[in-house]
């Protein structure tokens, strides 16, 4: 009850919150705000998205396009499956993203020259920022 109250609360004062953004999901008839700083990627798997963050991981019936248009700029598609927060990645290795927590996450064929391009420029202007 008082998540829900709060992620209303959030929803209806985004522009305050453009520093603290969170993903509003609902899973399992219970709606759930989580801090996008806190999720490390998102895989899809059919009409589910399972959201893997530093604490728990957490299944929604929500497609992944429909969860990637609601993102920051943080965040890219390296796989049709799966969508992951650059901020999280420690490297790349091969066709692979090898996140902060261990995981390795496949980067597609089809996408790789674009993802490599994408999280090389957005190290470069994270580093202008500093």
């Amino acid at each position: 009850m008082i998540q829900t109250a709060a992620c209303k609360i959030i929803s209806e004062n985004k522009n305050m919150f453009l520093s603290r953004r969170v993903l509003e999901i609902t899973s399992a008839r219970k709606t759930t705000c989580i801090p996008v700083s806190r999720i490390i990627y998102i895989e899809s798997d059919m009409h589910q998205c399972l959201i893997h963050t530093d604490l728990e991981s957490l299944k929604c019936c929500e497609k992944l396009n429909s969860i990637f248009q609601r993102m920051p700029d943080n965040f890219s598609l390296c796989h049709k499956s799966y969508l992951v927060n650059m901020d999280r990645i420690y490297k790349l290795e091969g066709s692979k993203t090898v996140l902060e927590n261990g995981d390795r996450i496949p980067i597609s064929r089809a996408r790789y020259e674009e993802f490599r391009k994408e999280f090389f420029s957005y190290i470069e202007k994270k580093e202008r920022e500093k």
